[in-house]
């Protein structure tokens, strides 16, 4: 994992380990601060994707309901179960 110090200065002044007087700077990567931010983010990701694919999963059933329901197919499956 890494970051372009540049792009990060401003959110994680705490990970700077070392600024020069040119405005390049580098990042402490073993710092437990870190490696706490990293891991909270990768569980975060991890939790954002696990709901974007039970999101997507049911997406697909209802689109499939729905052509169902639209060529025709569906609806006398549909239709015979209410009567039942």
């Amino acid at each position: 994992v890494g970051l372009i110090f540049q792009k990060v200065r401003g959110h994680f002044a705490e990970l700077m380990g070392l600024m020069r007087e040119d405005g390049y700077g580098a990042l402490n990567y073993i710092s437990p601060d870190f490696i706490n931010l990293i891991g909270a983010s990768v569980l975060e990701v991890d939790g954002k994707v696990a709901e974007l694919r039970r999101e997507v999963a049911e997406l697909r059933r209802e689109n499939e309901t729905l052509k169902r329901i639209v060529t025709g197919k569906g609806y006398i499956e549909q239709k015979g179960e209410s009567e039942a």
